[in-house]
C-alpha cells in the first residue's frame, strides 16, 4: 500500500516548537545522566538554534556537584535549558520554514491526516 505524498505549505510554529522542546528536552536529560553516572569534571551545554544558514550557539560549562540536591538541581536546569533551547529552534524553524514556503516555493512532502470540520459532522 502506497501512501501518497502532498506538498506541505505552511507548519504551526508553536506545533513544531513544542515536538522539537520534547526532543531536545529528552536529549538534554539522557545527556546529563550520562555525565551524572561517569567521572568528568565539566560538562559543555552547547544551547541554540539552527535554521537554514543561520547558526546561533552559547555554551554552558557545568562543573560537578558535590551534594545530591546540587546534581538534582543540574539534571533539572540542564534538561530544562535544553528543552528551552528546543523550543526556540523549533519555533524559529517553523517561521523560517513559512518564509521559505512562502517566497521562494520551497515545500517538504508529507502526509496530512485531514480533520473534519464541523460542518462535516452534522
Amino acid at each position: 500500500m502506497r501512501t501518497k505524498m502532498y506538498p506541505i505549505g505552511a507548519v504551526s510554529a508553536l506545533s513544531l516548537a513544542r515536538m522539537i522542546a520534547l526532543y531536545y528536552a529528552l536529549a538534554g536529560l539522557f545527556s546529563v545522566l550520562v555525565y551524572v553516572v561517569t567521572d568528568a569534571n565539566e560538562f559543555k551545554a552547547p544551547l541554540g538554534f539552527l535554521i537554514p544558514f543561520l547558526s546561533a550557539r552559547l555554551t554552558f560549562g557545568y562543573h560537578r556537584a558535590h551534594s545530591f540536591a546540587g546534581v538534582v538541581w543540574q539534571v533539572l536546569s540542564f534538561t530544562l535549558l535544553c528543552g528551552l533551547s528546543g523550543w526556540l529552534s523549533g519555533f524559529l524553524g517553523g517561521f523560517a520554514y513559512n518564509f521559505i514556503s512562502k517566497y521562494f516555493g520551497f515545500q517538504v512532502e508529507g502526509v496530512v491526516d485531514s480533520q473534519p470540520s464541523s460542518a462535516d459532522q452534522h
